[in-house]
């Protein structure tokens, strides 16, 4: 099955132009309780982005957490680690710690480099493994993972990557109550997960993973000490593995022996015997990310609404690596992956994506922007294709020779267009709103379903006949020549009238 995303564009420009103005004539042509209700969808939705109200605030609902258990508050203070303070002429990274500074004035900051962190540990941890297990570890960025545990552990406040920019003040985490707050990140299918932990998740929450690149929590914290005392057995144990093997240490390793992967492992067990009630996991907001070629969702790699990671990614060792979960290398590339899930589906901003394997029965794609997706011709690889939303001039184009049973899709907004080729197998299209075009010759009207058809619309299916939808103000034609008509009209009339 494939999925092309492309715009003609002088098609477009007359298409668009005839919406726009529709756009604005909007609270004339629509009943008020269609605004109502889309109103009150997007608040909703606005209210679903956990902790974050509709103007994007900080919400208490953020933190969950038991304020019983903790003892104090978190300290202002934020600790970083770098190589080498010779390396601190990067531009970014002068930008990232400005904003730090800027968002958080109060607060006091320590830098270390690798001399300084390896003194700290032998001054704080002389009757542990730690000083040994840093000075042996075969990969610089497992010494900075121990040690920023270390240094959370030993003095509280906050841990920030060099790579992490601020967007808002710290205070309402330290004034949450909460005893540590950690980053809620990806949500992962069970072969995902198998994939990673080398085990299946054992309850629903196991699926959502802990980030490390940014943290904050009360000096002596159960979570840091365990996640320290767990991340020191599994170096000591791959320092031994590695030393007496000709493999070399993956960055799939890595994540799993003091990364973020280990950190999910300890916090779930613990979890699962009553620990750690004091522990907030915060997920982002719903802002456009600042990170251009982010995959899957908006509100992954944030520290909340308070900052985000952007992913400079200087420890990836493999051009083929573990880390294929953050980046979403544009403009182009070969999904041959699983196929997303329902809570983790695969979302392009201004990227070409192509399919060219998918193993589930479903294909779950989220939001495009300006993208394009392809996914030509795979048989009997899927039999249904999930997708949030096609925005900003992105086309679904399902090819011919295509076999799909259902294509399912909530948004097409009025830049857009979904195109099913009459020669694809495609026996089911369910949509939520179109507000552009769905291109649909080989499919019955009778088997179309959605909500809502706006002014301005325009539906093509084999038969002409209405999609069953509960409120239709769009052209339902079988030709898309009708529907360029029909927004040349729109297009005369308004103009003419204005």
């Amino acid at each position: 099955v494939s999925i092309t995303i492309s715009v003609r564009k002088d098609e477009q420009m007359r298409f668009n132009t005839g919406l726009s103005l529709l756009s604005s004539l909007g609270f004339f042509l629509l009943p008020s309780s269609v605004i109502a209700a889309e109103d009150e969808k997007k608040l909703e939705a606005a209210r679903m982005i956990r902790g974050v109200s509709v103007e994007g605030k900080a919400e208490d609902p953020l933190f969950t957490c038991d304020r019983s258990e903790n003892a104090g508050a978190i300290p202002k203070v934020i600790i970083q680690t770098v190589k080498s303070k010779d390396n601190l002429d990067d531009e970014d990274w002068s930008r990232y710690h400005v904003s730090l500074r800027e968002k958080n004035p109060e607060f006091d900051f320590l830098l270390f480099d690798d001399e300084e962190a390896l003194e700290f540990v032998d001054e704080h941890f002389q009757d542990s493994a730690l000083p040994e297990v840093m000075r042996n570890m075969p990969r610089s960025v497992m010494k900075a993972d121990l040690f920023r545990l270390a240094a959370v552990a030993v003095l509280g406040g906050f841990y920030m990557d060099m790579d992490v920019i601020a967007k808002d003040s710290f205070d309402p985490i330290v004034s949450s109550g909460c005893g540590a707050v950690f980053p809620k990140e990806w949500w992962k299918d069970d072969q995902a997960y198998l994939d990673r932990h080398f085990k299946l998740p054992s309850d629903d929450e196991d699926h959502w993973q802990v980030g490390n690149y940014a943290f904050a929590a009360v000096p002596n914290h159960p979570l840091v000490v365990d996640s320290l005392d767990e991340a020191i057995k599994r170096s000591a144990d791959s320092i031994a593995f590695f030393s007496e093997s000709d493999a070399e240490m993956s960055d799939l390793d890595v994540l799993r022996t003091t990364g973020p992967y280990m950190i999910s492992e300890v916090y779930h067990e613990g979890r699962k015997a009553g620990k750690y009630g004091d522990v907030s996991h915060i997920q982002g907001d719903m802002s456009k990310p600042l990170k251009d070629g982010q995959k899957y969702g908006y509100d992954w790699h944030k520290f909340g609404p308070f900052a985000e990671h952007m992913l400079s990614h200087t420890w990836v060792k493999e051009s083929t690596n573990a880390e294929h979960d953050y980046l979403h290398p544009c403009p182009y590339y070969v999904y041959r992956g699983g196929c997303g899930s329902r809570w983790s589906p695969i979302d392009v901003y201004g990227c070409e994506l192509r399919v060219e394997f998918c193993h589930d029965d479903t294909f779950y794609l989220g939001n495009v922007y300006s993208g394009e997706v392809i996914v030509d011709r795979l048989v009997n690889s899927f039999t249904n294709f999930r997708s949030s939303g096609f925005y900003t001039g992105s086309v679904l184009n399902i090819t011919q020779g295509s076999a799909v049973q259902q294509v399912t899709f909530d948004v097409v907004d009025d830049s857009s267009k979904v195109e099913i080729s009459s020669g694809s197998d495609v026996d089911k299209v369910t949509f939520g709103s179109n507000y552009g075009r769905i291109v649909a010759p080989g499919v019955p009207g009778s088997h179309m379903f959605g909500s809502f058809l706006s002014w301005g619309s325009c539906v093509v299916n084999r038969d002409g006949v209405r999609p069953n939808v509960w409120s239709n103000f769009g052209k339902v034609t079988t030709s898309e020549d009708q529907c360029d008509a029909t927004a040349d009209a729109m297009t005369s009339l308004f103009t003419s009238i204005f």
